[in-house]
C-alpha cells in the first residue's frame, strides 16, 4: 500500500491493516494473523512522521536445538520520513557519527510512502538476533545429535577427545 505525502490531511491519516499482504511470507513464516496500525502525520516542511504498532506471531527455528517455536511480535516504532533534495549539490562523504535523533530517519527520493515495505522491515528488526526456544535450551549433543531438552544421551563429556585438550595443561 502506497501513500503520497499530499494524500495525508493536516489532522493525519490512520491505517488499521489486518490483511497480510505486506508480511514477508517468503522469508518469515507466520504462525497466525499479523496486524499493524499506522498513523501518518505531516510535519512542517517536507517530512512525515510515522508512528506504528506491529502484532502477530511468527514461527522460528531455535539456533541451539533446531526445534520450531512461536515468537510473538509486539513492536512499536516511530520513523521520520524526509525527502532527499536531489537538486542540491552532493556533499563530500565524511565520517559522521549518528546521533540518537538520526537513527529513526528514512530518506525518500520521492514523496511516496510504501507502507508494506516499512512493515516488512519492522518485522525483520523485531526478530531476535539469537533465536532460542527458551533461555534454558540445552541444544543438541555434539556427538550423537540428540536434542538434550527432550532426552539424555550417554555420550558424556568429550573433554579428552578435543584437539585443544592439550592446552589445559598449559594453564598454570
Amino acid at each position: 500500500m502506497q501513500v503520497r505525502f499530499d494524500e495525508i490531511p493536516a489532522e493525519g491519516r490512520e491505517f488499521d491493516i489486518k490483511d497480510a499482504s505486506w508480511f514477508p511470507a517468503g522469508e518469515v513464516r507466520a504462525a497466525g494473523p499479523a496486524r499493524a496500525r499506522i498513523l501518518l502525520e505531516r510535519r512542517d516542511g517536507e517530512g512525515v512522521f510515522l508512528q506504528g504498532t506491529l502484532a502477530g506471531q511468527v514461527r522460528l527455528t531455535c539456533d541451539r536445538c533446531l526445534a520450531e517455536y512461536d515468537f510473538t511480535l509486539d513492536h512499536e516504532f516511530r520513523i521520520d520520513l524526509e525527502l532527499v533534495d536531489q537538486d542540491a549539490a552532493p556533499v563530500a562523504e565524511a565520517e559522521h557519527a549518528c546521533q540518537d535523533s538520526e537513527m529513526d530517519v528514512m530518506f525518500l527520493t520521492e514523496p511516496l510512502i510504501d507502507l508494506g515495505e516499512i512493515l516488512a522491515q519492522q518485522v525483520f528488526l523485531t526478530l531476535p538476533a539469537k533465536r532460542l526456544c527458551s533461555e534454558t535450551c540445552q541444544g543438541l549433543c555434539p556427538r550423537c545429535g540428540i536434542n538434550r531438552n527432550q532426552d539424555r544421551c550417554d555420550c558424556g563429556d568429550s573433554s579428552g577427545s578435543s584437539p585443544f585438550a592439550v592446552l589445559r595443561t598449559l594453564k598454570h
